[in-house]
């Protein structure tokens, strides 16, 4: 079994960790393998981390719900370890308070030199302002043997869990930012380096650690004027330029990295200038899914024994796209294989909120049996008696079905409602993220926070970039999903209840 510790360092790399975690939610990753998040940011409020944060949430309460079924849907267990600010004991303390630098310290002139006035009295409420020297200086003075005050905070209880996977193969660090920012630019390889020796000189362990780093690829304009310290667009290559000098010297002569993929997009998308907080919050982009899938080409590349050994240097990869205005699956590793998971997850999410969960409160609404009059899928998961006596359905096992009204049902409809919406939600950003318009999906009928959802029927234009017949379209529909849920043979329903529902439909639809 692999184990992956996937850190997202940033609001770039706190999204990077959305994407994982939905990828494995799927089971785009396989069945095989754990995922433990963890996310990293000097900003807690940051509005990109709150909403990863609930998304891990909700997948995890799904996946205790769902887990290890029948199909690849929550085949694979996640563990979340929060939230880390490294700033958190410095709260207050402006850039010069937290280096520590009296008036006839030998170093104070250079720190005068390399830093402006505005960037000496700067505070860290929101994170390093797009600022990575300032992030860098910062970062390298904790040390997590010394500095990190701490011992019990989430990034040193998640190394100590890596500790005890010694021996388990296929274990492997991943961490996720950008490097155009702040938080990103100098925490990716400040971390890394600080991970990499706790790892071999405090714990005797020599894990392999990779990175998915981000080039520029979005802009925003620049906030109120009251702001004296924020991230500058027109620093942006610079940022880039110096952050990727800085890989390039460490990997030749510390090889901290095993793999280095670097994802980033000419065509920048325009988000609103926000320095920090809970506005801070920016749609899902492709981008973020590139860097997402460098996860899968590591454990591919291991299972048909591409991956080289421990004493290669370091290996850096990186992809390009056909046609700049154009996202087709194709443009992606694996895209067939990705269409096949992703798409088909989209498909039933889709489906899910459109239709099956709206028949299902309409089966606690009108009566099981009833409802099963115009629905033959319906017993074949649930039972359509309202008490349980001798001739209720049965399984094959001769266990009663559950009724849709036990709370057992209904907090896994409830997990699964929220989770779907969630997913449609971030996959419809990803669709809307390419500058020529939607890419990917057509799911412009999923709205945020949707009190009341309509009936849906036709799933032929959900994918993109999928040829289909007249007849294909016509017969591409729920109804067509439901009667061959109904036709199905005893054996291939493996589970009952929304969960079996759940766990069928991933493996038919």
């Amino acid at each position: 079994m692999s184990k992956i510790y996937a850190i997202g360092v940033g609001g770039s790399g706190a999204k990077c960790i959305e994407a994982v975690t939905f990828l494995h939610a799927i089971g785009a990753y396989g069945d095989n393998c754990e995922l433990n998040v963890l996310l990293i940011d000097a900003d807690p409020t940051n509005g990109n981390l709150t909403r990863t944060q609930q998304n891990i949430t909700k997948t995890i309460n799904c996946y205790w719900h769902f887990k290890k079924g029948s199909s690849r849907f929550m085949a694979a267990e996640i563990k979340d370890w929060k939230v880390w600010n490294p700033l958190e004991q410095s709260v207050g303390n402006s850039f010069e308070q937290m280096l520590e630098l009296r008036p006839s310290d030998p170093l104070r002139g250079v720190f005068e030199v390399l830093y402006g006035p505005n960037e000496r009295v700067m505070d860290f409420d929101v994170g390093f302002r797009g600022r990575p020297p300032v992030g860098s200086a910062i970062l390298g003075t904790l040390g997590i043997d010394g500095g990190f005050r701490d011992r019990q905070n989430p990034l040193e209880r998640m190394l100590n869990d890596v500790q005890n996977t010694e021996g388990v193969t296929g274990t492997f660090i991943h961490l996720f930012g950008s490097i155009f920012g702040g938080t990103g630019a100098s925490g990716v390889p400040s971390l890394a380096k600080l991970i990499g020796d706790r790892l071999r000189n405090d714990m005797g362990m020599d894990i392999e650690i990779n990175t998915s780093i981000l080039l520029p690829y979005f802009d925003f304009e620049k906030p109120p004027e009251e702001e004296k310290v924020f991230a500058e667009k027109r620093f942006f290559s610079l940022n880039t330029q110096a952050a990727l000098k800085f890989l390039y010297q460490q990997s030749r002569n510390e090889k901290i990295f095993k793999d280095i993929y670097i994802i980033g997009n000419s065509a920048s998308t325009n988000y609103s200038s926000k320095t920090g907080g809970e506005e801070q919050k920016n749609d899902a982009h492709f981008v973020e899914l590139y860097a997402a899938l460098a996860i899968k080409d590591i454990i591919k590349r291991r299972q048909d024994d591409l991956s080289t050994s421990s004493n290669d240097g370091t290996k850096v990869h990186y992809i390009c796209r056909r046609n700049q205005d154009h996202l087709i699956w194709e443009d992606f590793p694996d895209g067939s294989g990705l269409k096949k998971d992703l798409g088909g997850a989209v498909r039933i999410a889709y489906m899910w909120a459109h239709n099956f969960s709206l028949e299902l409160q309409a089966a606690s609404r009108l009566g099981p049996k009833q409802f099963a009059i115009g629905a033959p899928w319906f017993p074949r998961f649930f039972d359509t008696n309202s008490i349980k006596t001798s001739t209720n359905n049965k399984k094959t096992s001769g266990d009663f079905l559950p009724t849709i009204a036990d709370d057992e049902q209904i907090q896994a409809l409830k997990a699964f409602d929220i989770w779907a919406d969630a997913f449609l939600l971030w996959a419809k950003q990803l669709s809307k993220s390419h500058h020529r318009g939607d890419r990917l999906f057509n799911l412009n009928d999923v709205k945020a926070n949707a009190q009341e959802k309509a009936y849906k029927d036709k799933l032929s234009k959900l994918v993109t970039d999928q040829a289909v017949s007249p007849e294909q379209e016509r017969q591409d529909c729920v109804d067509t999903i439901k009667n061959t849920l109904a036709d199905l043979d005893n054996s291939e329903i493996q589970e009952d209840g929304v969960v079996g529902l759940v766990h069928t439909l991933f493996k038919n639809a």
